[in-house]
């Protein structure tokens, strides 16, 4: 395990996922030409992996390595607002975009924008914890999936790994808000 700053835990978590929010939106937003904001972040441990609740979401999955070793995290973004960054990666004009935040099952296309946008986000991830307290950690894309409302996000190794989870309410453009989680492997000792 990676030895932590002697700050206190929850200053330290706080700090990780905050530097990962502000990165991944700041990047993403200048990648897909949209602005991409996230408020106010909540975060706490969790012993298990958290679910987004209410509808279907993308996992942004990540492999963060360190000392050898590989733990999963991910960044769980609603459908409709995964479409939204898709669209704008596949510069759709406005009246596209709205199209798009109403499919349910996307496309080749689509879906290959998704797979482009989570390489993206594992850049802006890594970038992010480059010049961290954690020196020698790595973060990069492991790929995206579907999961469905409720359930848990499928990560390899997670069964018995515990997540500084984050949570925060975010925006594109003029579309509605809403929550995106953030899942960090717990890798630093206590």
């Amino acid at each position: 395990m990676v030895s932590k700053p002697s700050s206190p835990s929850a200053s330290v978590d706080f700090s990780l996922v905050r530097k990962i929010c502000d990165q991944v939106s700041a990047n993403v937003g200048l990648i897909v030409d949209r602005s991409v904001t996230v408020g106010d972040l909540e975060v706490a441990r969790f012993p298990e992996r958290a679910s987004g609740e209410d509808r279907v979401h993308i996992s942004f999955k990540l492999g963060f390595e360190y000392e050898g070793g590989l733990k999963h995290g991910c960044i769980l973004v609603p459908l409709p607002e995964a479409l939204t960054l898709a669209a704008g990666l596949l510069m759709l004009p406005l009246s596209g975009v709205e199209e798009a935040r109403k499919v349910k099952a996307p496309d080749q296309g689509t879906k290959d924008a998704l797979m482009e946008l989570g390489n993206f986000v594992g850049g802006a991830a890594d970038e992010a914890l480059r010049d961290s307290d954690f020196r020698g950690l790595r973060v990069f894309s492991e790929g995206c999936q579907g999961v469905r409302a409720g359930v848990r996000p499928c990560l390899a190794g997670a069964e018995g790994t515990e997540y500084v989870v984050g949570r925060a309410m975010a925006n594109i453009d003029e579309f509605p808000t809403f929550e995106l989680l953030v899942l960090v492997p717990l890798f630093w000792e206590d």
